[in-house]
C-alpha cells in the first residue's frame, strides 16, 4: 500500500499571530504552497494509478491461473486420447494381421 507523502510537505512552524505573520515572510513551504500542492495531487493521481494497475494484473494473473488448469486438463484428456488411439491401432492391426495370414 502505498503512503501519501504530502503532509510532509507542510511547515512545521508554530507560533502567535504576530509570529506566523513574520514568519510568513522567509517561509520556504509558503513560497512553494502552489508546487507542492500540485505534487501532491500527481502524487495521489499515481498512486491511484497504481493501485488501478495492481487490481488488473492480479485480476490478469486469476485468469492466467484459470487458463492453465484448463490446459493441464486438455494436455491430460489428450495423452490418455493419445493412449487409446495407439491401443486401437495396435489392436486393430493385430486383428487385420491376423485376417490377412488366415486368407
Amino acid at each position: 500500500m502505498l503512503t501519501n507523502y504530502g503532509l510532509s510537505f507542510r511547515c512545521k512552524f508554530k507560533g502567535t499571530k504576530a509570529d506566523v505573520l513574520n514568519h510568513l515572510k522567509d517561509c520556504r513551504f509558503e513560497s512553494m504552497k502552489e508546487i507542492l500542492n500540485e505534487k501532491d495531487e500527481q502524487l495521489q493521481q499515481l498512486q491511484d494509478m497504481v493501485l488501478h494497475r495492481n487490481d488488473q494484473i492480479d485480476n490478469l494473473q486469476r485468469v492466467i491461473d484459470s487458463l492453465l488448469i484448463r490446459v493441464d486438463k486438455i494436455e491430460r484428456s489428450l495423452l490418455l486420447f493419445s493412449s487409446f488411439t495407439f491401443l486401437f491401432w495396435s489392436i486393430l492391426t493385430r486383428i487385420l494381421f491376423r485376417f490377412w495370414e488366415g486368407r
